[in-house]
């Protein structure tokens, strides 16, 4: 036998013995060591659901108080859902869980209604942990609000709580957010998902909409599943890539933001569609 045969035959002997050996070490080792996710996400309890009492509205304003930077930092995860009001009980109520009740300020400013979250005292509970995967960054599960009325002109500031739009049926639909956005089973004359300081998802599932504004450059994932679209029209900047039916769009109108931007369409077969450069 070889002098580099036997070498490479004890390589791979060694290499067997020591996979054997971390095998049934790792088998009376708690696995919870070996987990490069988070553990033990802290979370605020919804066993409890208050509605409190909110002034008339025509926008929402969801934002956080100023953070008191220090090298512990805590990020809320949640969703804000809106809905229309289909009974008394849910007329100028926000329905929170009484444990998140603690953390909220509300306030009216004539007719936008503004929720902000008391940040430094959920930093405060939440973000002690022994976690040291976590010693400088924990997220925050549980930050949910639903509230009711028939619009849906939602501002968001709060980068990990999803908007979700239901079941509306209105002139204008305006998501201005940090965070992703769903709009669900609605019907509207105009709707504009606005997505700053990211590329969030964005998804139209559903519904039927006249006339759909977006600038492709801001928004990340984009999703349309079973909805009608008249006019989508877009903007963006460098390569933009869409997937659409004749039944989800039946004119696209294109305005580039530079000379550079462009936008490729795939079209399902045997469909058409009119796209209008601007």
């Amino acid at each position: 036998m070889r002098l580099t045969t036997k070498i490479v035959l004890g390589v791979i002997g060694s290499v067997f013995v020591l996979s054997i050996g971390f095998i049934i070490g790792f088998s009376f080792t708690d696995r919870v060591d070996y987990n490069t996710g988070y553990k033990d996400i802290p979370f605020i309890s919804e066993e409890n659901v208050v509605g409190l009492d909110v002034s008339p509205y025509k926008t929402v304003w969801l934002d956080s108080e100023p953070r008191a930077y220090n090298y512990k930092e805590i990020y809320p995860r949640g969703r804000f859902k809106l809905a229309p009001v289909t009974s008394e009980e849910q007329r100028n109520k926000l329905f929170i869980s009484e444990e998140l009740s603690q953390f909220v300020d509300i306030v009216s400013s004539n007719d936008t209604l503004i929720i902000k979250l008391k940040i430094n005292k959920l930093k405060e509970k939440y973000g002690k942990t022994d976690d040291e995967a976590r010693k400088y960054y924990a997220a925050l599960d549980g930050v949910n609000f639903s509230l009711y009325g028939n619009f849906a002109d939602v501002l968001s500031n709060l980068d990990g709580v999803a908007i979700e739009i239901e079941d509306m049926e209105t002139d204008l639909i305006r998501i201005n957010s940090t965070s992703a956005m769903y709009v669900t089973n609605c019907k509207a004359n105009v709707l504009e998902p606005i997505q700053r300081g990211g590329y969030n998802s964005f998804q139209l599932k559903d519904s039927q909409i006249k006339e759909l504004n977006i600038d492709l450059s801001c928004i990340g994932h984009r999703e349309i599943i079973n909805s009608e679209i008249d006019v989508e029209n877009l903007t963006g900047e460098g390569y933009n890539y869409l997937e659409r039916s004749k039944k989800s769009a039946k004119v696209i109108n294109w305005h580039p933001k530079n000379k550079d931007a462009r936008l490729e369409i795939r079209v399902e077969s045997g469909d058409s569609l009119q796209v209008k450069f601007k």
